[in-house]
């Protein structure tokens, strides 16, 4: 800006603006006043409006990934977020969105789809990504007319938590793991299997989890039967292996193996008649009992009804 005065002459030097000059201005319209003061006192202000225009595109990073149709509904969802491998922009980003969401049994394979990426000016940008949908769920076959033999089975030989399986961690930080048969003492299992190292876990590290099949129905069965592999490694008395089932209300214990080593052996046929019902369900527990022990598997889970 530029001021002159009758009596002071240029007065250019004594310009105020507000906001300061030098400011920092966000996108959008910004009003600012200039005002100046003569040697008299006398103040003259004017404004103008800066304009800040954000044309910049944000960067859209985009990631492939697989996921697993559900063995009930036969659907799988993904988010932008799963999509989304570290999109940036000068300004900051407003929204994230897919071209397709959801998945079915007849998607499975590769499946291209679009993330689009809008900033808080609107400006836009895209990128592509593999989602990649699996059917994992074994069908099955139901007889009319005559008997059906059902086995379900697990013997936990991949690297994660199987599909459909679950952990509960109750007490602690540490869980159940997968991909090795190893224990940290005595006989290992001959495969993987399922396993909580509290040997792992270290001293000072109290822990209780849990390791929960899927829901069976078993409702219909005339018979039933479970057995599975499992290993206990116990510490001068401490830490216990307690496998139990539901039946329908509440959880009942079937098996508790304590103060002992012990495995890999199998339970052999164990009949789960007396629990059959529709929401049927197998939950394995260690607890170290409150101090650094061993470890306990499971290897080889098979349950058996017509």
């Amino acid at each position: 800006g530029v001021a002159f005065d009758t009596e002071d002459g240029n007065i250019s030097g004594d310009i105020i603006a507000t906001p300061a000059s030098g400011s920092s201005f966000a996108v959008g319209d910004t009003d600012v006043e200039l005002s100046v003061t003569d040697s008299d006192g006398n103040t003259s202000t004017c404004n103008f409006t800066v304009t800040v225009v954000d044309n910049e595109l944000p960067v859209a990073v985009c990631q492939n990934i697989t996921v697993d149709l559900d063995p009930v509904t036969g659907n799988a969802t993904v988010t932008p977020a799963e999509i989304n491998n570290g999109s940036t922009d000068n300004c900051g980003i407003a929204t994230y969105a897919l071209d397709v969401s959801s998945f079915d049994c007849s998607m499975t394979g590769d499946n291209t789809v679009t993330l689009t990426v809008t900033d808080d000016s609107g400006n836009v940008a895209t990128c592509t990504a593999i989602v990649t949908v699996q059917d994992v769920t074994a069908p099955e076959v139901f007889c009319i007319g005559g008997i059906a033999n059902v086995t379900e089975s697990e013997d936990f030989e991949g690297a994660t938590v199987p599909t459909g399986w679950t952990t509960d961690i109750q007490v602690g930080t540490f869980d159940w793991t997968f991909g090795s048969g190893d224990m940290p003492l005595g006989n290992d299992f001959p495969t993987n299997a399922a396993i909580f190292d509290d040997d792992a876990a270290g001293p000072g590290q109290v822990n209780v989890a849990s390791l929960l099949s899927p829901v069976y129905d078993i409702s219909a069965a005339t018979t039933a039967t479970l057995s599975f592999d499992y290993i206990l490694k116990d510490f001068i008395g401490f830490g216990f292996l307690s496998v139990e089932v539901y039946d329908g209300a509440a959880w009942q214990e079937i098996l508790l193996v304590d103060d002992i080593d012990v495995g890999p052996i199998n339970t052999g046929d164990l009949d789960m008649m007396t629990y059959a019902n529709a929401d049927f369900q197998v939950r394995f527990t260690y607890d170290d009992e409150g101090s650094w022990a061993y470890a306990a598997g499971v290897d080889n889970f098979l349950l058996s009804y017509e």
